[in-house]
């Protein structure tokens, strides 16, 4: 590829980065963030109003001196979008969200993948679900968000309690044979972490702690394939944390007394009255702060959210969680955390795992990062020539 055409790829990718990022630039704007002539900035935005990807959404203050007024562009919503499916044993979450960021539709299908061929029953429901929206929708990519340690460079689930998987199984590449479409495979509290990156873009928020709780006992009381499950999904400067061999965020408390099927002290089969135990649950809640407490103050993390199944009882744990960071702090005049409820609620992960197709279409400067997994960015990930 010649070297001019590399560097327009280049300046492409990063101005749409910030029109993604800061809704309402002018190309003034634009060519001032990224160190670019206006002229230049003109010759690579006019092509994207023209096929549809940019639109000029407003017109500013000419200014003192009068002259032309600047144009604010923003990308079109409905250009493209993209479909997240939250993977779990029992249940499906879909979330459906536009190349912004907007959630456009959000829904469950109950499957039932307690079964050792669960992929084979998977596979035709999420192809009818692909084929739904896509009737409808210009679906340009799907993300998959699964428990369990997940390879998202080769698109791997390599291991999966709930999933009952032991070695690597390329989930990506199945599916992207199946939907011909780009797929991304990731960590389901890692993909909540994408997504409120997406929804924090706006802010300086780069470094936070997501909790992704997960169970049905929070609803009903316990039956025999019930499960409560703890994820942890870490922002650093902007970017997932997913440690080596990608196993960051995967929880274990620390005062765990070897049930397998308990991440906690309380085993699975004490936790089958969570739902009308309010004593058991600030039993765990308090064992659940405990550990978050020293993460985020060995970290100094500022914000902790928490997406999936808790929320109902959101104001019992918020308490004792601002009350175990505080007691824990080594420096009680520390900035007070900040903990809340994400948006999205139970369908974070789904949410999260459309939104990564976001972060890799607008890459701009980490670029390198995806074209190293060779995941197509810019606007060779929309189709665009």
């Amino acid at each position: 590829m010649p070297a001019n055409q590399r560097s327009g790829q280049l300046n492409t990718s990063r101005l749409l980065r910030e029109i993604w990022q800061y809704q309402g630039l002018s190309r003034i704007d634009l060519a001032r963030r990224l160190d670019l002539d206006k002229s230049t900035v003109t010759l690579l935005v006019n092509p994207l109003i023209e096929q549809g990807l940019l639109e000029i959404q407003a017109q500013g203050d000419s200014g003192p001196r009068g002259g032309r007024r600047p144009q604010a562009l923003g990308l079109r919503g409905d250009f493209a979008s993209f479909l997240g499916i939250e993977i779990t044993p029992g249940k499906l979450h879909i979330a459906l969200v536009d190349l912004v960021g907007h959630l456009l539709d959000k829904r469950d299908i109950d499957v039932d993948l307690n079964t050792e061929y669960w992929l084979e029953t998977l596979i035709p429901v999420i192809k009818e679900i692909y084929q739904q929206y896509h009737k409808v929708y210009p679906v340009l990519g799907v993300g998959l968000a699964l428990p369990g340690v997940v390879n998202s460079a080769f698109g791997e689930l390599q291991k999966s309690l709930l999933m009952h998987v032991v070695d690597n199984l390329p989930i990506g590449d199945i599916f992207a044979e199946e939907l011909n479409c780009d797929i991304m495979v990731e960590n389901d509290a890692n993909c909540c972490t994408w997504g409120e990156l997406v929804q924090q873009r706006f802010s300086s928020m780069d470094d936070f702690l997501f909790l992704l709780v997960e169970s049905d006992l929070f609803q009903k009381i316990g039956s025999s394939g019930s499960r409560f499950s703890l994820g942890l999904g870490i922002a650093i400067d902007g970017k997932v944390y997913q440690g080596k061999d990608f196993g960051a965020g995967e929880f274990r408390s620390i005062l765990w007394q070897g049930d397998p099927h308990s991440q906690f002290s309380i085993s699975l089969e004490e936790m089958k009255n969570l739902a009308r135990d309010k004593e058991l649950r600030l039993r765990i809640f308090k064992e659940m702060a405990m550990n978050i407490a020293f993460i985020v103050n060995t970290l100094s993390l500022a914000n902790i959210f928490v997406g999936g199944d808790l929320l109902p009882y959101w104001y019992e744990l918020l308490p004792i969680l601002e009350e175990e960071i505080k007691r824990n702090g080594a420096y009680q005049d520390r900035t007070k955390i900040v903990c809340e409820s994400s948006s999205m609620g139970e369908y974070s992960a789904a949410y999260g795992a459309a939104a990564m197709h976001l972060h890799r279409v607008f890459a701009g400067d980490m670029s390198s990062f995806y074209q190293e997994r060779s995941q197509k960015i810019g606007l060779e990930a929309l189709y665009i020539k």
